[in-house]
């Protein structure tokens, strides 16, 4: 099994998960968006696609403009190639937005699980 995954931020990793798939034998690809790494224009060669979570917002396209690619790429995966797709945090709300949901900013900060 072939999985990309799009990380925003070096230390939101796929962590104990990556050791375990990769035990598994299975080939991971990550793509470090923020160190301008490029995500692969075919994606029909991967059989999922995780998708971290990072400090940005999805309509933070001026600061890291890289997010326009990234929502490209996944509305094709999910939607065109019909493909499983496992989001984290900001990756869930990428999701979203690409499948034609509304991410706004929250009233209160939400940091992990506080509440």
């Amino acid at each position: 099994m072939k999985i990309i995954v799009l990380q925003h931020i070096k230390i939101e990793d796929p962590g104990y998960i990556k050791d375990l798939m990769i035990k598994d034998g299975v080939e991971l690809t990550t793509i470090e968006l923020d160190e301008g790494q490029k995500i692969p224009s075919d994606l029909s060669k991967f059989d999922a696609m995780f998708c971290m979570g990072g400090p940005m917002d999805t309509w933070m396209e001026k600061d890291f403009p890289w997010l326009i690619e990234e929502k490209k790429a996944i509305n094709e995966f999910v939607v065109f190639l019909k493909k499983p797709y496992l989001g984290f945090c900001l990756g869930c709300q990428l999701l979203g937005e690409v499948t034609g949901g509304k991410v706004v900013k929250s009233k209160n900060p939400e940091i992990g699980m506080l509440n």
